[in-house]
């Protein structure tokens, strides 16, 4: 029976596939602008319905566009202007490859300890051995416990 890290793991995954669906790229001159002037709303209402000033909605816009603005700062701008503020970390590749890739990494660094000691000894492993041994050890890593997988460079 799977741990419900590996559950939540492919939930995640079935939602991240139906995400990527969607174009979610940042307009070029930001969220907040976008919706805003989607709205036909000027700085000056934006600024009077989160009780500031323009200049306040104009560094808000720059400071989303630098990656500098506050995840407050959005909620509270998306609220002010009837929208809902979600966030999300999505994953470049499913949360499943990104464990095997770190498996194998893993794998790797365990076996290059024991076939540098080999290779002293003069029973160093060609490729198709080491490639046989890195899966067989990313195949154990994946069974067992992966959050050792983090722990190994």
């Amino acid at each position: 029976m799977a741990d419900t890290s590996e559950l939540r793991r492919r939930q995640l995954d079935r939602f991240y596939k139906e995400l990527k669906k969607i174009n979610l790229k940042r307009p070029k001159e930001g969220w907040v602008k976008e919706v805003r002037s989607s709205l036909g709303m000027s700085l000056e209402d934006l600024g009077k319905r989160l009780g500031t000033i323009k200049q306040r909605i104009q560094a808000i816009e720059k400071s989303e566009l630098d990656g500098k603005v506050t995840v407050e700062s959005l909620q509270k701008t998306a609220e002010a202007m009837g929208c809902d503020f979600i966030y999300f970390i999505v994953p470049k590749e499913s949360l499943e490859k990104v464990i095997e890739t770190q498996a194998e990494i893993a794998a790797r660094s365990m076996l290059s300890q024991v076939d540098k000691t080999m290779k002293l000894e003069k029973q160093g492993m060609d490729s198709n051995e080491q490639k046989q041994a890195i899966d067989d050890m990313k195949k154990k890593i994946l069974s067992e416990k992966i959050n050792k997988i983090w722990k190994l460079k």
